[in-house]
């Protein structure tokens, strides 16, 4: 889980206050619509025709009927943000396609595996959809999880002393925080920004103080937008500031886009990691 004390070399700025103040002269809950929890966040309310149909017994019947193994077995589920359930038509929609069809290696001159390789482009188209994501600036990566995506970034990121550091909020997941050990493998600082108050909320004047500490050519910002530690949604104004001021953003989006909406044409982070059985619970994997 995240939120543990760094290990090894890295500094820490700024402080919490007892008093549940920030350090700083402005906090992200007074920011504009797209801050996360602040006053102005924006809610998804879905489209009127479903507003008109929901009610008591319209979820009651999609709890039955997708739902029902819950009750079938006994269970009280209350882990959403570690993993979302299938509904049932998923399942059964897989299992269809599984024994319908025949599916070989991706990429392979072979009719079964372009049968794969048209599902696994499928795939990627509908997951650029899904966040927004202009496919001329994006890619779609599959991996097993959330941890194997960001060690793809983090093998590949040219960390370097003095020129590409990484900066990391302290409440990250620790699949983020292993990007520390590719900085340290070859000799980059870590820089961790805590948070300001007792509602463990970053405060902007301290984040910013950190984006304009970096010592020199690139660097890469690895934060939640929402904290699996805590709940908190961070501003994801954080991803365009923070390109401004010369760092690569890897965004963490893997309990935000379960309840959340993303729009990478709003917000462009350079990596997006994203855990679809968080999303809609089966199957497995992420995306990068």
């Amino acid at each position: 889980m995240a939120f543990l004390p760094p290990s090894g070399p890295g500094r820490i700025l700024g402080t919490v206050d007892p008093d549940g103040g920030c350090h700083g002269r402005e906090c992200h809950q007074d920011r504009q619509p797209g801050s996360g929890r602040g006053p102005g966040a924006r809610r998804c309310r879905g489209s009127g025709a479903h507003r008109r149909t929901a009610g008591p017994g319209l979820f009651a019947r999609i709890r039955e009927d997708e739902y029902g193994y819950l009750d079938e077995t006994g269970h009280v589920y209350l882990d959403h943000t570690g993993a979302a359930l299938p509904a049932r038509r998923q399942l059964r929609a897989q299992a269809e396609r599984l024994t319908r069809g025949v599916f070989g290696n991706p990429h392979t001159e072979s009719p079964a595996s372009a049968t794969s390789t048209a599902l696994v482009e499928r795939a990627r188209a509908r997951v650029l959809d899904f966040v927004g994501a202009d496919p001329d600036e994006y890619t779609v990566v599959f991996t097993a999880n959330a941890t194997a995506a960001c060690r793809l970034v983090g093998e590949s990121y040219p960390f370097r002393r003095g020129r590409a550091e990484l900066l990391l909020t302290l409440d990250n997941h620790n699949s983020v925080n292993g990007l520390r050990e590719f900085a340290r493998a070859r000799r980059a600082p870590t820089t961790y920004v805590p948070p300001g108050d007792l509602e463990l909320r970053v405060c902007d004047a301290t984040l910013d103080r950190a984006l304009r500490g970096r010592r020199g050519g690139r660097g890469l910002f690895a934060y939640p937008a929402q904290s699996n530690f805590s709940g908190v949604h961070h501003p994801l104004e954080w991803i365009p500031r923070a390109r401004e001021l010369g760092w690569h953003v890897l965004l963490d989006a893997a309990a935000f886009t379960a309840s959340n909406p993303l729009r990478l044409d709003r917000w462009p982070a350079d990596f997006t990691v994203v855990s679809w059985y968080k999303v809609f619970g089966y199957p497995p994997g992420s995306a990068v």
